[in-house]
């Protein structure tokens, strides 16, 4: 008995080793890097839970797991590993965290493919579903879908404030009243992103099995959700400064109305879940005239889970005896395929050993940048700064008096924001003038990678007419 199991279960620890294991390990370097960018973004923050509720997942499963025998799904799960591959020599080429973050969720897709023949791929998927929601959108999407959440849930509060009658003013995302100035990246950033909304919107639908078409809903209805509770938490703020004359847009007030607006929101996404499931739960089938109907809305609205009718034998003889043999056809088609084990494979065999060699060279590479560089020199985080090392930094005196074209030095002011801040906590604002004409020279800091300032302008009711960035030597920068 123990001669037989050996052999049997050496496929499984050659697949865990080959697509699970080493693709980790060369990965790592490249994903110290993206987990430290994640980490210095409030709104991405989150991760941590995902990985931990997808580990627990996989843990659960585990023991019981068998080898995938299916030819079909066997050499989806090897050529989705090999574009893995691909993809994070390109990441390594390009020195792309982001793409290497892409790589690592489908090695572990692939992985996940091959390693539980017993789940049905769907739900495979769906755990690659919910760690996509750790990969921020590319080319600055995610930024630029934030940035119209938060502009639209500024132009709802203005809407309601004004059948309120109280004055305000609306510049993109910055909202003005008679006593209070929000800008709403402060106000909506930091706990309760769209993407932790998503997250757990796909965490319970997981963990309670709903189907394919209420998941999908509950998706697109995230967004909704979280714009009605940015809504709540500008127009929450506004409506304490003016009817009680307290400022709640920072401190522990803010905190508690953080984190009230963020509980109604996973509220409404459970009760989305629940009914949309009641919805689309499945129908009896009564008559046998409508009976394949039924069936197959009940198929389309239970996917991928079974539905639950399809399993009750019927009461009449003649279509017991029916039911039987279709169930013995069906039985019989999904046993219809030649078993397929990889390993006994040369092909598949050379092209897993292969792809993972690879992989591994490829991971040398970021391994040495990293070693070089070493991890005190990344940042988890934004660095933190007191106004005392801020001031020195850079004083009054640091910019000239008089500039060219009559432009003189008017002030100076040494600015202190939200952490939450995309243009940082601190800035220092040298003030200048020549005759009517007035401009601004700003140094915000601490920032974490490229941040664009007309991008910034924009988001607050500029319009950018036109920019254009310029490769200069050492950094690139922005004239607009």
């Amino acid at each position: 008995m123990d001669n037989n199991s050996k052999p049997a279960s050496r496929p499984r620890l050659q697949w865990d080793l080959l697509v699970g294991i080493l693709p980790l390990l060369a990965m790592s370097p490249m994903l110290i890097y993206q987990l430290a960018g994640l980490w210095s973004r409030s709104s991405m923050q989150f991760f941590p839970w995902v990985l931990a509720l997808v580990g627990i997942l996989v843990a659960l499963r585990f023991s019981a797991s068998r080898e995938v025998l299916r030819p079909s799904r066997l050499w989806t799960a090897i050529g989705l590993f090999v574009l893995t591959v691909l993809i994070y020599v390109y990441s390594v080429w390009e020195f792309s965290p982001w793409l290497a973050h892409l790589a690592a969720v489908l090695a572990f897709t692939a992985w996940a493919l091959g390693r539980f023949g017993q789940m049905h791929w769907a739900s495979v998927l769906a755990w690659t579903t919910l760690l996509l929601t750790t990969l921020p959108l590319p080319w600055g999407w995610d930024q630029l879908f934030n940035d119209w959440l938060q502009t639209a849930a500024a132009w709802t509060t203005t809407k309601a404030l004004d059948a309120l009658a109280i004055p305000c003013l609306q510049n993109g995302g910055l909202l003005e009243t008679r006593s209070l100035t929000l800008v709403a990246d402060e106000i909506c950033g930091g706990l309760g992103s769209v993407y932790a909304f998503w997250a757990f919107g796909i965490a319970i639908c997981l963990l309670q099995h709903r189907s394919f078409v209420v998941g999908l809903k509950t998706w697109f209805l995230v967004p909704v959700w979280t714009l009605l509770g940015f809504f709540l938490r500008l127009f929450g703020i506004v409506i304490a400064q003016e009817v009680w004359g307290r400022d709640l847009s920072s401190g522990w007030d803010f905190l508690l109305i953080e984190i009230a607006t963020a509980a109604i929101v996973l509220l409404l996404i459970w009760t989305t879940t629940r009914f949309f499931t009641r919805i689309f739960e499945p129908i009896p089938v009564a008559d046998a005239e409508f009976g394949p109907v039924f069936s197959g809305l009940n198929k389309f609205c239970c996917w991928p889970q079974p539905d639950p009718f399809e399993e009750l034998e019927p009461e009449d003889t003649y279509e017991r005896q029916r039911f039987q043999k279709q169930k013995s056809e069906k039985e019989a088609r999904q046993n219809a395929f030649k078993p397929l084990l990889w390993a006994q494979h040369p092909a598949a065999k050379w092209l897993v050993r292969g792809a993972a060699m690879v992989l591994v060279v490829a991971g040398l590479l970021p391994l040495r940048s990293l070693a070089s560089q070493g991890f005190a020199n990344l940042n988890f985080g934004r660095p933190q700064y007191s106004m005392t090392q801020l001031k020195s930094l850079a004083d009054e005196n640091s910019l000239p008096v008089e500039l060219a074209e009559a432009w003189k030095r008017v002030g100076f002011d040494a600015v202190r924001r939200s952490p939450r801040s995309r243009r940082g906590e601190f800035g220092l604002v040298w003030h200048y003038r020549a005759g009517e004409q007035q401009f601004d020279a700003i140094l915000d800091l601490p920032l974490i990678g490229w941040s664009d300032p007309a991008a910034e302008l924009a988001s607050r009711g500029w319009k950018v007419t036109q920019d254009s960035v310029e490769l200069g030597d050492p950094w690139p920068w922005v004239q607009a």
